[in-house]
């Protein structure tokens, strides 16, 4: 099972510094692994002779100086683990897609910045060391590891997980503590995740969707600005979490619930007032002037003549305001008037429309 390799140590041999690398591989030849290990290489060992290491099965070249993984490795092609933790390479060739066979690669504490599209491309690989690298991001296509059980990606600078990361439904096991990731895509519900550990991110929120992972033994969210769920409640373990994030669910899901309901109802129709209840405008009050014509009768004949001169009534800084007595209404429309006459003086050229305007608009 990948999830007992994945916690077992090194079956093979381990690393004799004072065996002579040409022994090493010629011992290689035979039994298929490969250890170089804590040699301080910068690049792979050439013998006086040609060795046959195609058929290599394990290969270890942790600990040592390699700056790029040896072309050499690239070819063996029955190879089912590589291990280069803690060397200096900075980059992955595209061509390790074809180690086809491939089951577990250790690529740990490097300076690696970014991932080749073809290590996606490894289809038997189920354990995957990325931790302790200069990782930005992942590649997109990480969905494509379809038998990947443990991925390791601790100690890098990823903001995000990509959303692919939820097709890999033989992953048990996700460590992506010290990152900057922000938040968790819902994608990750759809693991079946016996370990996730997310301590020292920058996540402030758990998408609800992380309620539904039964599966889940060990969550780690330590370290982390958590406000939904609270951090408090988050310290009190997974039980307490999944609760929190199903009350949210519940919240919304009833008021998607409400706001459906009133969509169906459609668009609100307007108010019709029964006939036999029409509310009847109040009548202004009208006060009369001296010479018994009311005054909102002088009012709108006095605006009308004024606005067909070009005038304003407002002109003389007097106003008419409804609570005037009858004697002191009279009084502001008589001066307004004269006012305005003294104005209409001033323009003789439509002293003639005064008289047509004054005889229209005079009540009968």
């Amino acid at each position: 099972m990948a999830s007992a390799m994945v916690h077992n140590p090194r079956t093979w041999a381990s690393n004799k510094i004072n065996v002579p690398v040409e022994r090493i591989l010629d011992e290689a030849q035979g039994t298929g692994d490969l250890n170089l290990s804590g040699r301080r290489l910068k690049e792979f060992p050439r013998g006086r002779k040609e060795f046959a290491l195609g058929d290599t099965l394990n290969a270890d070249l942790s600990k040592n100086r390699f700056s790029e993984v040896p072309a050499e490795i690239c070819q063996f092609s029955c190879l089912e683990r590589l291990d280069l933790y803690h060397n200096v390479l900075r980059s992955v060739p595209d061509n390790i897609q074809f180690l086809r066979s491939l089951i577990y690669l250790d690529l740990s504490r490097n300076q690696l910045q970014w991932l080749p599209p073809g290590i996606c491309q490894l289809a038997s690989l189920q354990v995957l060391l990325l931790s302790n690298n200069r990782l930005a991001r992942l590649p997109s296509d990480l969905g494509c590891l379809s038998e990947l059980a443990e991925l390791d990606v601790a100690a890098n600078q990823l903001t995000m997980l990509p959303a692919s990361i939820g097709k890999l439904h033989r992953l048990r096991f996700l460590n992506a503590r010290r990152n900057h990731l922000t938040q968790l895509p819902a994608e990750v519900a759809a693991l079946r995740l016996e370990k996730l550990d997310l301590t020292a991110n920058q996540i402030s929120s758990l998408p609800v969707e992380l309620r539904v992972m039964d599966s889940l033994v060990e969550l780690s969210l330590d370290h982390n600005p958590l406000v939904s769920p609270p951090s408090g409640l988050c310290a009190r373990g997974k039980v307490h979490i999944f609760k929190y994030l199903e009350g949210i669910s519940q919240r919304g899901d009833g008021r998607r619930r409400h706001a459906d309901t009133l969509d169906s109802r459609g668009p609100s129709r307007r108010r019709q007032t029964l006939p036999g209840r029409v509310s009847k405008t109040p009548e202004p009050e009208i006060f009369y002037g001296h010479n018994g014509t009311s005054s909102s009768a002088n009012g709108t004949l006095l605006a009308a003549t004024l606005s067909s001169l070009g005038l304003s009534n407002g002109s003389s800084g007097h106003s008419t305001p409804s609570t005037l007595s009858p004697g002191d209404s009279g009084c502001l429309l008589d001066e307004n008037i004269m006012q305005s006459s003294q104005e209409l003086a001033k323009r003789p050229d439509r002293l003639a429309g005064l008289v047509d305007n004054q005889h229209n608009l005079t009540p009968r």
